[in-house]
Formats: C-alpha cells, sequence, structure tokens
C-alpha cells in the first residue's frame, strides 16, 4: 500500500541521515578519487573532465533517487544478505506472496534501479531523458529461467551445474527449438524498438545485445566447442612440426592457437605430409590435397593456421553435405576428402538441423541489424562454449561487417581476465584484414572468473583465468591499446565495456594521442544501468560515446539478473565504496542545504 511505502521511506531516510553523520567526520583526502558528472550541457572540449564534482554529477537525479540508488548499493555490500539472495527471496515470495514481494519490494528498489522497464514499449521516455543527456542505450532482454529448475535431459543437467556458480551475466536454458524461435523474436523486436527510439532522438548509434544460449541449445554450442578444438588439433598435429610428433597439451586446444610455430605458413609438401599423417583410414590421394591446398592458399604458395581453419568449419562438417552449387557448398564438397576422411568428428544428422536452425536465426538477427542500422554484440559466455560462439559471431561478420555496409555491425565479445584473449584479438585483427571484413569488438574483464578456475582444476587443465586483478587490468589496457593503434589501418568499431576509471583514462589519453574523433571515430564506451554513473554520464557530458546497459523484461524473470548484479556489486568492493562515497557526499550536500535554506 502507499502507507506502507511512505512508512519504508522514512525508515529509509532515518537510516540514511545516521549513515551520513557517521561519516561526517571522514578525511576527504582519503576518500577515493572518482570522476562523476550528469548534466544535460556539453563541456568546453579543451576543459579536462571533472570526475570529483559530485553536486554536477548528480545534477538531473531527484533527492529520491538518490536515496534509493545509495541504499540499494549499500545493500549489494550486505555480503550475507548478497550470498544468500536466493533463498531471502523464496522466503519473501513465501510471506508477502507474489505480488506484493515482486510488483511492491523488488520493482520499487532493485528492478528499478538496474532495469529500464518490464516491457520494451516503456523504454521509450527513458531512453529519451538518457539522450538529453548524451547517453545512448543498450537494449537487452535480460529475462530468463532460474537456474534451480530441474531439467528433462541429462546434458542440460550437466549443463545447469556448470553455471551454478555464474553471477554476472544472462545465462539461457533450453526448452526446445520453439522456444529458441520465439528469443529469436523478442531479440527482433529489441532491435526495431532500438531502430526507432534512435530514429526519434537521431543522435548516436544504436545497440543491442544478444546471447547465442538464447537462439541454441547449450549442450550443443558445447559439442560444436570440442568439434572446433579438434580442428586445431588437427592443424597442430598434422601440420605444425613442434607438435608433429606427439601430443597436443589441452590447454594449447582450448584457446586460440598461439604458439609462434602453429602460425607459420607452409608450403604444399609439407601439408600433403601432414595429411598422410591425419587422414590413415581412408587417405587422400595426392590429386585431392593439391585441389584442397590451392583453395585454402587463394592463389598463393603458402597456408596457415588462419587459411585452414576460414575453410574447415563447422558446415564443412555436415553429417550430409549440403546439395546445389553455391560458393560456399562447392568449397566445402572439394574439402570432403579431408573433412570426412575420419580425421574430424562429423556432426550428427540431429546436430546439423540445430546447427542449422541456429544459423538461420542468427542471419535473421543480422539482416534486421544492417537494415534497421543497429549494431549487435554477441555476448562472451563460457570457455566450454566460447569457441563455438566466435565461430558463428566470425560467420556472420565475414558477410555483415563488410566495407560496402560502412560501420561494421556485428560485434565479438573479448574477455580480458583470459591468458589468450590479446591473441584472439590479434589473430581476428588479422582474419579480417586478410578477408576484407571490418573487425568490431566489446572489450569486458570477464564475468566468469570463479567458475572458469573450479572447471580447470577438476578437470586438471591449466586455469584460462590470469591469476590476479593486476595482470588482467594490464591484459586489458594492452588489448585496448593494440585496437586504437590499429584504427588509422582499419575500420574498427570498438566498444569498451569497463567500470574501470583508470582505464577508461588510458583510453581518452590514447584517442587524442592518435587523433581519433571522441564523436566518429567508432570507439564507444559503456556501464551497466545502476552501476557508475560516475564514469558514463561524464563521458556523454564531455563528446564520448557513452552507453547505459539496459535490460528489461517482468520482474519474476529478471530476478535472477538482479541477483548477479547484486552479487557483482558485493564482490567489486572499491568500485562500490567509489560510488557510495559520492552519492552520500551529494546527499549529505543537499539534506543539509535543505536545513539551513
Amino acid at each position: 500500500s502507499k502507507a506502507t511505502v511512505s512508512v519504508l521511506n522514512c525508515c529509509v531516510t532515518a537510516v540514511l541521515r545516521s549513515t551520513i553523520a557517521s561519516h561526517s567526520i571522514m578525511n576527504r583526502a582519503a576518500m577515493p578519487v572518482v570522476r562523476p558528472l550528469l548534466m544535460a550541457r556539453r563541456w568546453n572540449s579543451s576543459t579536462a573532465i571533472d570526475f570529483n564534482d559530485s553536486k554536477n554529477a548528480y545534477k538531473a537525479r531527484t533527492t529520491f533517487r538518490l536515496v534509493r540508488a545509495y541504499v540499494t548499493l549499500r545493500l549489494c555490500t550486505v555480503k550475507p544478505l548478497v550470498r544468500n539472495a536466493d533463498k531471502l527471496c523464496a522466503l519473501g515470495e513465501k510471506v508477502l506472496g507474489t505480488r506484493i514481494f515482486h510488483k511492491i519490494l523488488v520493482k520499487r528498489t532493485f528492478f528499478n534501479h538496474f532495469c529500464g522497464g518490464e516491457e520494451v514499449g516503456e523504454l521509450g521516455s527513458f531512453i529519451s531523458k538518457l539522450k538529453k543527456l548524451h547517453i545512448g542505450a543498450i537494449l537487452d532482454y535480460a529475462a530468463e529461467e532460474d537456474v534451480s529448475h530441474e531439467e528433462k535431459e541429462k546434458d542440460e543437467a550437466k549443463q545447469r551445474r556448470q553455471r551454478d556458480d555464474v553471477h554476472s551475466a544472462r545465462i539461457f536454458d533450453y526448452h526446445g527449438e520453439q522456444e529458441c524461435d520465439l528469443n529469436c523474436e523478442r531479440v527482433l523486436e529489441s532491435i526495431m524498438h532500438a531502430s526507432h527510439i534512435n530514429a526519434e532522438t537521431g543522435k548516436g548509434e544504436a545497440f543491442c545485445a544478444i546471447k547465442l544460449t538464447a537462439l541454441c541449445k547449450p549442450a550443443v554450442l558445447e559439442k560444436m566447442n570440442k568439434i572446433l578444438i579438434e580442428i586445431r588439433r588437427c592443424w597442430l598435429r598434422g601440420f605444425t612440426e613442434t607438435y608433429a610428433e606427439g601430443d597436443v597439451p589441452d590447454q594449447e586446444m582450448r584457446v586460440a592457437v598461439s604458439h609462434p610455430n602453429a602460425l607459420r605458413p607452409i608450403g604444399i609438401e609439407q601439408w600433403k605430409a601432414g595429411l598422410k599423417r591425419l587422414c590413415v583410414d581412408k587417405p587422400v590421394t595426392d590429386n585431392e590435397a593439391e585441389e584442397m591446398f590451392h583453395l585454402l592458399a587463394r592463389g598463393g604458395d603458402k597456408v596457415d593456421y588462419l587459411d585452414f581453419t576460414r575453410l574447415i568449419t563447422l558446415q564443412a562438417l555436415r553429417f550430409e553435405l549440403a546439395g546445389g552449387e553455391t560458393p560456399e557448398v562447392v568449397k566445402e564438397n572439394k574439402l570432403k576428402a579431408f573433412t570426412h576422411s575420419g580425421a574430424l568428428p562429423l556432426l550428427s544428422e540431429h546436430e546439423t538441423t540445430l546447427v542449422d536452425n541456429l544459423v538461420v536465426r542468427i542471419n535473421k538477427v543480422a539482416e534486421a541489424a544492417v537494415r534497421q542500422h543497429v549494431n549487435v554484440m554477441v555476448d562472451a559466455e563460457q570457455t566450454y562454449m566460447q569457441g563455438a560462439i566466435d565461430h558463428f559471431t566470425l560467420l556472420l561478420q565475414r558477410i555483415y561487417n563488410t566495407p560496402e555496409s560502412g560501420r561494421p555491425r556485428i560485434y565479438n565479445t573479448y574477455q580480458c581476465y583470459k591468458t589468450y584473449s590479446l591473441n584472439r584479438i590479434q589473430n581476428d585483427l588479422e582474419r579480417a584484414k586478410r578477408e576484407e571484413w571490418n573487425f568490431a569488438g566489446k572489450l569486458v574483464r570477464g564475468a566468469y572468473m570463479v567458475q572458469e578456475r573450479q572447471l580447470a582444476t577438476d578437470n586438471g587443465y591449466a586455469s584460462p583465468i590470469l591469476s590476479d586483478i593486476e595482470s588482467t587490468h594490464k591484459n586489458f589496457n594492452k588489448c585496448v591499446s593494440l585496437l586504437l593503434d590499429r584504427k588509422p589501418e582499419q575500420n574498427i568499431g570498438l566498444m569498451v565495456g569497463t567500470h574501470n576509471k583508470e582505464s577508461i583514462e588510458l583510453i581518452l589519453n590514447k584517442m587524442k594521442e592518435r587523433g581519433i574523433d571522441k564523436e566518429n571515430g567508432g570507439v564507444y564506451f559503456g556501464q551497466l544501468m545502476g552501476m557508475a554513473d560516475q564514469l558514463t554520464f561524464p563521458l556523454g557530458a564531455n563528446g564520448y560515446n557513452a552507453y547505459k546497459y539496459v535490460p528489461y523484461g517482468p520482474v519474476k524473470e529478471v530476478m535472477p539478473y538482479l541477483i548477479r548484479r547484486a552479487q557483482e556489486n558485493s564482490s567489486m568492493d572499491a568500485l562500490c565504496d567509489s560510488e557510495l562515497s559520492l552519492l552520500r557526499q551529494e546527499i549529505k550536500r543537499r539534506i543539509f542545504r535543505s536545513s539551513s535554506a
């Protein structure tokens, strides 16, 4: 009821006054240096961004919204509360009832802080307000199934167990091809709304985010990942001197190939010798070997790992190759002597159908995005599926990120807490250059650190995650620097997804050094809604392409997402403390200003 809400607001205000009073003796010099700014005017470009002005930082926010933000983030720092969030939510539903718990308690606190609305149609006014503050929006339908539900199939139960500890990203669970088709329609709806809203405001680029686990059975993506690993294994075992005589370490197979010998080009004689080593059950003739070599070499006399993986793809490993005379089908059939020789695993008939269905869906999404001038970011997921996700994203980039299309529309995601992320970016930059398409990537630090390390321990392989946070920071900055250095040579689209102030300062300095235009240079900054406002709004106010990731969906279905946001804040103490300090500073200023008036 309104009376209940009023009482709660009074209690919150009382707690807040007490909290502010307890911090009034804090040494301001010891407070974390953070740079917030939220204002509708643009600053003089020659003036340095002031990240410490909390008054201007929250100028456009009402005091009520500031209090709600403070209380919400403060609750996120209570670790026992966050750790037991699932149980407490279940208890809340039982005691208060689903409607009161979701529509009043959750929606008016965590939901309104971290989400844009329940339906995509509700987002228009909110995004328009962001645009007036020079902030764009990244739309994402964040509704999902609770990971605690039982799966009917054993492989899906395994997927759930593997994902139990993931708290920082959306997770989709497979309920059949019809559900995947429905999710595809939701993505298309997001693209349509992003395009319409962007057309109405007439500012910036439109963005949407998608996860491939929403469009395909996760177990199939895991199987495809294993097949792609076998493709790498074939290259290393068959065509590189380093690995020809011995076993290939699993770690080399799970990651983007990085060993110098693996990238060294080979001639036709090495190619023939490698095929003889690999194709034991069904040998390849010299004529077949030569035809395949010339197909891979494209008129040259050398072939390397990137040439090999350009054509030896999942589509070439179908249970039964497609008919017809399209260039792709002709190439796949010319490679059949190798791909169907027993050297590589083939997709089953059922898996072929599921993969073909996924290709249809992602092409629908990409075609709609290009037609409506919307950028699509394919989110990263767990390592045991990421190779397959990269594979299908590359497929789209080759088709839709052409020079003729202007700006690249399809963005892959690179998790910089992984040991091989820099190598992945280098390989994809080289692919884009050779194959003449435009590279586009979103750089993040990563969301699956605890789970990835545990999986590595359980399965006895080297962890793909860097050893500490400082190494991750350094690697993130290296990856960003590489892409900014290459921008003069290649038409690169770069979305920087970070809540780290130092990384943003580094990027701004490098953009200035390299003469990259802040508005039209193809560099974008993104932060989650409800987090890091002190970074997003100053960037927008100073003319940079700043974006908020705006999830939406029914409150009940968005609950897992909200829980992960709370857990993510809880795990980032320094960043959360910095934002709380700024909020507290501004609320304190307003309260005491009001008292003295």
